[in-house]
């Protein structure tokens, strides 16, 4: 193999310095070849939006930074030195604020929570986006850097949240062993642990990435949620109204 010569390297270089120093490009250089790729028969997406596409490069962001993160209900952000303290739809208002200012803007007040993130989402059409939102109807619709929210389930009185919400960080792709179900890779914040959990063990929560699974019903609507992944069994998945929105600059 013939060597490289100065330029080249000089390039090169250069390259790799961009890739480091921005995430954005960092990002995008990654979907190069998450494109080529594919999983259970379905095609690798890209961002379907530039908004989608920052909400990922945010995500990179706070990856690359994070030093301490746990979970608590008021949001403490100190870029510079890679803290995150927050809930989950602090974590989501946070990232939408920087990503996707117009989607945020429809959002009430400077922390809303996951029951208002469903209500918008709820509300946006699926034909075209309105207000910085529009609703996905089908699980083959998600892609990466859109966004999910459910509501807490009437009868779970112990739980003092409203819900959760996150964002998708890959493509979805169903379960092999169960039909209407599809994993999906997620970021949130949260006190408890998804598959594959970037989150230590026996830590304070806070933000990290993670595989969950989504039960959708014969209408294409997801209608059940199972936090651990393929690992746990649909017949335990937690039934609420779930909704998938993506977001617009």
């Amino acid at each position: 193999m013939r060597s490289k010569g100065p330029g080249a390297r000089a390039v090169e270089c250069c390259v790799r310095a961009l890739l480091i120093a921005c995430p954005v490009l960092l990002f995008l250089h990654a979907g190069v070849a998450r494109a080529q790729e594919t999983s259970f028969g379905v095609a690798a997406k890209e961002p379907a939006t530039k908004a989608a596409a920052k909400v990922l490069a945010t995500i990179a962001l706070v990856e690359a930074k994070l030093t301490a993160t746990r979970y608590q209900h008021k949001t403490f952000v100190h870029l510079a030195k890679g803290i995150f303290y927050w809930d989950c739809s602090g974590m989501s208002a946070w990232v939408l604020g920087r990503a996707a200012p117009k989607a945020k803007k429809k959002l009430p007040g400077a922390h809303p929570m996951a029951r208002q993130f469903h209500k918008v989402i709820s509300k946006s059409p699926t034909d075209a986006p309105k207000g910085g939102w529009l609703r996905l109807e089908r699980p083959d619709d998600i892609g990466p850097g859109d966004v999910f929210a459910w509501v807490k389930p009437d009868w779970w009185l112990d739980n003092p949240n409203t819900g959760h919400v996150g964002f998708v960080v890959d493509t979805p792709r169903p379960h092999e062993q169960s039909e209407g179900v599809w994993l999906m890779r997620v970021a949130d914040a949260s006190r408890y642990r998804h598959e594959d959990d970037s989150r230590p063990a026996g830590g304070e929560g806070g933000f990290g990435t993670g595989t969950m699974a989504f039960g959708f019903g014969a209408n294409g609507a997801a209608v059940a949620y199972g936090w651990h992944g393929s690992a746990q069994s649909p017949a335990t998945f937690i039934p609420t109204d779930i909704v998938f929105g993506r977001v617009q600059k």
